[in-house]
C-alpha cells in the first residue's frame, strides 16, 4: 500500500510542503476550504506565484473534506 500524506491548508507553506513531498514520489492530498484556490491549483495555476512549476502526478488538490479519510498522515 502506498503511503498517502494529507496537507491541510495550501497557502504558501502548505503548498510548498505538498509539492516537496509529492516530488519524493509520495501521494499527497492537498486540502483547502477555498474552492477557487483548489480549482486554480488543480489546473496548474498559482495566481499568487507562491510555487515553482509543479507536476500533479502524485498531487491531488481538493476542497472535499471526505478525501482526507484516505490519508495515513496529516500535516497542518
Amino acid at each position: 500500500m502506498d503511503m498517502i500524506i494529507a496537507i491541510i491548508g495550501v497557502r504558501y507553506v502548505g503548498l510548498q510542503n505538498a509539492i516537496a513531498i509529492s516530488k519524493l514520489g509520495l501521494q499527497v492530498i492537498a486540502f483547502d476550504k477555498n474552492k477557487k484556490r483548489i480549482d486554480e491549483l488543480s489546473n496548474g495555476i498559482d495566481i499568487n506565484h507562491e510555487a515553482e512549476s509543479f507536476s500533479r502526478a502524485n498531487l491531488m488538490f481538493t476542497d472535499d473534506i471526505s478525501e482526507l479519510a484516505k490519508a495515513h498522515y496529516y500535516l497542518i
